[in-house]
């Protein structure tokens, strides 16, 4: 069964974007991870329980239209491209999303609360140019 995001520590790409070397340490969900930053991949180190993990994680350049580029993460187990990786409960490795299982997030499904477009009048809008569009065509074809 699919667990919530929120429940994952999360290991995110964007704060590394600028660091090409070095090391930083990340508090997320209870657990510290310790990292040693290189070019094109990145060593992550935690304790879970008195036991010790290890991972390295690869790092994808992927170029903009205008210059410069976006630092992202390839996920281990099925060579995704992602900006957040998630601490599986079972294996004890840093994977995506879909292998982690982590697809459902608690603020959409608590009672009472509905998820909406964040422009949805700039949404009615559009969809109502494209009606009209469309009918247009259709007394004209006819």
């Amino acid at each position: 069964m699919a667990q919530y995001v929120e429940d994952f520590p999360q290991l995110r790409a964007g704060p590394l974007q600028s660091r090409r070397n070095g090391t930083d340490s990340v508090t997320t969900g209870g657990v510290r991870v310790g990292l040693r930053i290189w070019p094109n991949f990145v060593n992550a180190v935690w304790c879970i329980n008195g036991k010790r993990y290890a991972q390295a994680i690869k790092r994808v350049r992927l170029p903009y239209r205008g210059g410069g580029f976006a630092t992202r993460f390839e996920c281990p187990t099925c060579g995704k491209v992602t900006t957040v990786l998630f601490l599986a409960p079972g294996p004890g490795k840093f994977v995506c999303r879909d292998c982690a299982r982590a697809t459902r997030y608690r603020a959409w499904k608590e009672s009472g609360k509905v998820r909406q477009p964040k422009k949805a009048d700039n949404w009615l809008k559009w969809f109502s140019r494209q009606a009209t569009k469309i009918l247009a065509k259709g007394e004209r074809s006819e």
